[in-house]
């Protein structure tokens, strides 16, 4: 019987890869154990791991005890449901195809603004006390 690896995250892009991967190296910093992981990136990008993330996990349940399935909101196809509910919606559907309750899906929901970083206020002007 072969051991089972901590942690399967899949992803859609590099950015959250490189986020990842960040976090996930410093263990030492959240003083925990180091983690057995290994990141795969969806090549549908945010639809893809939306709707094909739940099948495409369903292959790698027996190698790993923990799933993270993430993604942005936006371009996920389903923009019109709120993330909240898309996470438990997906987190369900991982369950139910063989994760149980050791999963977690993260949809992550951004507003991006540019910033002038000299003087630290958003180009469109907006102030912020």
């Amino acid at each position: 019987m072969t051991t089972k690896k901590d942690l399967l995250v899949i992803v859609a892009d590099l950015d959250a890869e490189n986020v990842m991967l960040s976090l996930l190296g410093r263990h030492h910093a959240f003083q925990i154990k180091e983690v057995d992981y290994k990141i795969l990136r969806h090549t549908g990008r945010d639809s893809g791991c939306r709707g094909k993330g739940v099948p495409f996990a369903r292959t790698f349940c027996n190698q790993y005890e923990h799933l993270l399935l993430i993604f942005d909101h936006e371009g996920s196809g389903a923009e019109k449901i709120s993330p909240e509910d898309l996470e438990e919606e997906l987190e369900s559907e991982l369950s139910k195809n063989g994760w149980e309750k050791n999963c977690s899906a993260v949809i992550v929901y951004e507003i991006l603004m540019s910033y002038d970083t000299n003087v630290f206020q958003p180009i469109d002007g907006t102030k912020y006390l």
